[in-house]
């Protein structure tokens, strides 16, 4: 069975590339992803024993800097802002209502 799923995926990949691709490069992803979504606890799911097995042989990095890319490290505190500021504006005019 493995072999015969190993065959048809090598098969599906030429066809639909000519980047050689693996079954380690779709672990590898998976993995990088796995780590992203839950913070660094990917090993809980892979079953590693540290995270260093997962930094040192499965974390993609061009997959870990368009993440970085996308980083704001003041984006909550500014919803936060725009929220108050809208709460505030909402009770000012309540107050002129009931006047």
């Amino acid at each position: 069975m493995r072999d015969t799923i190993s065959r048809g995926f090598a098969n599906y990949i030429k066809q639909v590339t000519e980047r050689p691709l693996t079954f380690k490069c779709l672990r590898k992803t998976y993995i990088t992803s796995l780590s992203l979504y839950l913070g660094g606890n990917a090993k809980a799911i892979t079953g590693h024993s540290t995270d260093s097995v997962i930094e040192g042989h499965y974390l993609v990095t061009e997959e870990l800097v368009k993440k970085a890319k996308g980083l704001s490290v003041f984006e909550n505190n500014r919803k936060n802002e725009l929220e108050d500021i809208r709460n505030n504006e909402l009770k000012q005019q309540k107050m002129e209502v009931e006047k």
